[in-house]
């Protein structure tokens, strides 16, 4: 397996640049899902969310963590909990935080439902951390493709990965891609064989043990069917 995302995090607490901008990206969108479920307005949730990074990442908090104590999702989840009842147990004036990463079009915005129509705080901090993992998956995917002057095929060929509408069909696709319908057949078997193996390696990366990264998928499978 490659380095989990212990390691990084252990990283980012000694104050690497590249590790603690990893972290950011990676958990930015699940940290501010859950902080919008608390009804908190979203331009403050961008406060909050850059609030709490600071605060993981201050006083090298992160370099104590034991990743022996389970996995990061589940940390994580505990640290920002603890977190904001600090943040409502305080009534003084806080200073404004550091700017880890500037909250704009790249990390997209959280949709904004009623309370009534949104998930319960850790389901929706779970599905949008299953679907930060998707998102990963099909960008080192894009990747590759692009690496071989192959991203327009990519971008027909992923609309066949379960759980999505390719809108056209197989045949449809190799017309645009001048392939026959038994050569796209085969691409997006190879296709979907390298999302499983990306999205496999992308879950290891945040499991303490090997053992432990089916049951993980098995639980992002399942958060994900819910939606």
């Amino acid at each position: 397996m490659p380095p989990t995302l212990w390691t990084v995090v252990v990283s980012a607490g000694e104050g690497a640049s590249d590790a603690l901008e990893h972290l950011c990206r990676t958990y930015w969108h699940p940290i501010r899902a859950y902080i919008c479920r608390w009804n908190v307005d979203p331009s403050d949730a961008d406060d909050l969310t850059q609030m709490f990074l600071v605060h993981l990442l201050a006083m090298n908090r992160l370099v104590r963590v034991q990743p022996a104590k389970g996995r990061f999702r589940s940390y994580l989840l505990t640290a920002l909990k603890h977190f904001l009842m600090d943040q409502k147990a305080k009534a003084a004036h806080q200073s404004p935080p550091t700017v880890l990463l500037q909250a704009n079009d790249e990390f997209g915005e959280t949709d904004w439902d009623p309370p009534d129509r949104r998930p319960a705080p850790d389901k929706e901090f779970d599905r949008v951390f299953a679907q930060e993992l998707i998102r990963q998956t099909l960008a080192r995917l894009q990747g590759e493709y692009a690496e071989r002057g192959q991203e327009e095929r990519f971008q027909l060929l992923q609309r066949f990965l379960p759980g999505r509408d390719p809108e056209l069909s197989q045949a449809e696709a190799g017309a645009r891609l001048g392939l026959t319908e038994g050569a796209v057949a085969s691409a997006v078997h190879d296709l979907r064989l390298r999302f499983r193996e990306v999205f496999r390696e992308l879950v290891g990366q945040t499991v303490v043990a090997y053992e432990e990264v089916d049951e993980e998928i098995a639980h992002h499978i399942q958060v994900l069917s819910q939606d």
